[in-house]
């Protein structure tokens, strides 16, 4: 448990000085008493899931990461997750490029404009 402490206090700690923000203000935007804020950040204490919540909220970067099971501060969505997976499989580099750049189209859709980028694709060889 101390090490999980440890990493909630540094990431705490990181947050809020690459934003250059005081304790007092990150603990007047959590609605917390600035001695509380303060026990999170030395560790001594740890937020609780509500709490959390609101620190990755104020902060824009998940639960996951404040809790240190992972070191990407974004938070994925399963959609992304399926379109970086999808992504990966296409080899065609423009195709790749062409629906990274497009935004929230499901990926029944993305299987359908591979199977049409393919097919003018080969009528193009041909």
């Amino acid at each position: 448990m101390t090490d999980n402490k440890n990493k909630i206090s540094q990431r705490l700690q990181e947050l809020r000085k690459n934003r250059k923000w005081t304790k007092t203000y990150v603990a007047d935007m959590l609605g917390k008493t600035l001695s509380t804020y303060a026990n999170y950040e030395y560790g001594t204490r740890e937020p609780d899931a509500d709490t959390l919540i609101k620190i990755a909220k104020l902060y824009n970067v998940s639960v996951g990461y404040i809790l240190g099971l992972t070191d990407n501060p974004v938070e994925i969505t399963k959609k992304e997750e399926e379109k970086n997976e999808f992504l990966k499989k296409i080899e065609d580099i423009e195709l790749r490029k062409f629906i990274a750049n497009i935004p929230n189209l499901p990926i029944e859709d993305l299987n359908k404009l591979y199977v049409l980028w393919k097919i003018i694709k080969d009528e193009n060889l041909n």
